[in-house]
């Protein structure tokens, strides 16, 4: 049976022998320590002073580098790793879909449209669908169309992903809440578009950061969402995350940091988070770093930071 594992963020490693600790230091023994150091890849003591580590060694180096009052606590054998990086996760895209409704994904469509009328039948209290999913080689390379929705639920927006989560299938009524018609350019022909049918008119299929900014329209970061972020960073941070990149909120990203800044002054933020402001419309390339700068200098701090630059 496999061992209990603790996971610590490693601040330093191996901090010399020098002077002693104070006596507020906490010494953990008797562990397995994996440090990332090549030259020396296992420990068994860590020395943690004013929540940085100061020292990892052995167990008599780690008790002689501290005072006779310091805090010692023997982790029996248990197994010590660096804390965990996520580099690619979205928070807040997350929590705004926590109530993401779900289907069976099958291939003939026949069965999906009865999965989709199903979902849409014990859902009546929703102001608008959002769920999914429904594999994109049930349709051919023009994709799904909006009226086979429209037959279902034509009142109501309905917006479902594929199983990637690359386009979504909507309905007439979701377009026109998001305000996209036959004179809607668009972003990327070929890549990022509003498929059209042969009529010119857009057909529901909506691919890539066309997508995303469609999907912005019926997202925001309400309190209960605020709650599911917290919620899903201390998910993250007890699985033995310590830092994040954040890659992108469906285009909420001022919504999204805005709440980890409540969170964050609050001292309710769990995790060190990086964040990222992404470019979706190749007419915003040139205001594109002053918008990562901008986004930082009212959000960011020493655990909250918006440092990077994600191009969709």
């Amino acid at each position: 049976m496999s061992k209990p594992f603790i996971f610590l963020s490693i601040i330093g490693i191996f901090c010399g022998n020098s002077a002693g600790a104070e006596n507020t230091s906490t010494v953990y023994t008797n562990a397995k320590i994996y440090t990332s150091n090549d030259q020396v890849p296992w420990a068994s003591a860590v020395v943690v002073k004013e929540d940085k580590i100061v020292h990892v060694g052995n167990d008599s180096s780690a008790l002689a580098f501290v005072g006779s009052d310091a805090r010692i606590v023997d982790l029996a054998g248990k197994l010590v790793l660096p804390g965990l990086v996520d580099a690619h996760t979205h928070p807040g895209m997350v929590a705004a879909s926590h109530d993401f409704l779900e289907m069976e994904i099958v291939q003939d469509r026949e069965s999906l449209m009865q999965n989709i009328a199903d979902m849409i039948a014990v859902n009546p209290e929703r102001k608008f669908i959002l769920g999914g999913s429904w594999d994109n080689g049930t349709f051919g390379e023009t994709g799904p169309h909006k009226d086979a929705l429209d037959r279902i639920e034509s009142e109501r927006p309905v917006i479902l992903f594929d199983y990637w989560g690359h386009s979504v299938w909507v309905n007439t009524r979701a377009m026109e809440v998001a305000g996209i018609d036959r004179d809607t350019q668009d972003i990327i022909p070929g890549f990022s578009f509003y498929q059209r049918d042969e009529s010119g008119e857009p057909s529901g299929w909506v691919t890539e950061s066309a997508m995303s900014l469609f999907v912005k329209n019926f997202l925001s970061i309400t309190p209960a969402v605020e709650n599911q972020v917290i919620g899903f960073l201390t998910y993250l941070r007890n699985l033995g995350v310590t830092t994040l990149l954040d890659a992108g909120n469906f285009g909420i990203d001022d919504e999204t940091y805005a709440a980890l800044s409540r969170l964050d002054k609050a001292g309710r933020l769990p995790v060190r988070y990086h964040a990222s402001f992404t470019l979706f419309v190749p007419q915003d390339y040139e205001t594109a770093i002053e918008q990562v700068k901008t986004l930082n200098e009212k959000y960011g701090s020493d655990r909250l930071r918006i440092d990077t630059l994600k191009i969709f």
